[in-house]
C-alpha cells in the first residue's frame, strides 16, 4: 500500500475515533441535561403539592382565604 493511501486511513481512523468523543460528550451531556430536568420538575411539583395546603390567614380573622399580595397583614397557614 502506497504512502499516500496510509495516510489517508490514518486520518479517517482519526476522524472517525474524534466523531465518536464527541458523540459520546454528547450522549453524556444529554443525559446530564435529562437528570437536572427530572430534579427541577420533582422540585416544582413538590413546591406546587405544598402550596396548595396553605391559605392566606388575615390578621386577626379566623378565616383562612387564599391570597397572593403581599401587602396584606397576615401570614399563610395550613388549610
Amino acid at each position: 500500500m502506497s504512502d499516500d493511501m496510509e495516510e489517508v486511513l490514518e486520518r479517517q481512523e482519526r476522524e472517525r475515533r474524534a466523531r465518536m468523543r464527541r458523540r459520546a460528550a454528547s450522549k453524556r451531556a444529554q443525559r446530564d441535561l435529562d437528570e437536572q430536568l427530572g430534579v427541577a420538575v420533582a422540585m416544582m411539583e413538590e413546591e406546587n403539592q405544598s402550596r396548595k395546603k396553605l391559605c392566606w390567614k388575615f390578621g386577626a380573622s379566623s378565616r383562612a382565604k387564599v391570597h397572593g399580595c403581599a401587602m396584606n397583614v397576615g401570614v399563610w397557614v395550613s388549610c
